[in-house]
């Protein structure tokens, strides 16, 4: 894994938990190993988050 994708990857967990996502996804995000993983784990994350 380049270190781009790393930052990356630190980045989108760091906002996933200041946007309160649900531990799976924040699992997930801790497993994916490509830009592309990590972009449609938070557009999951987004869809599936309860605002109430």
């Amino acid at each position: 894994m380049s270190e781009s994708v790393k930052s990356y990857k630190r980045d989108a967990i760091k906002a996933a938990r200041q946007l309160k996502y649900s531990d799976y996804i924040l699992a997930r995000l801790n497993n994916a190993t490509t830009e592309s993983e990590i972009c449609r784990l938070m557009i999951e994350g987004r869809h599936t988050k309860r605002y109430y």
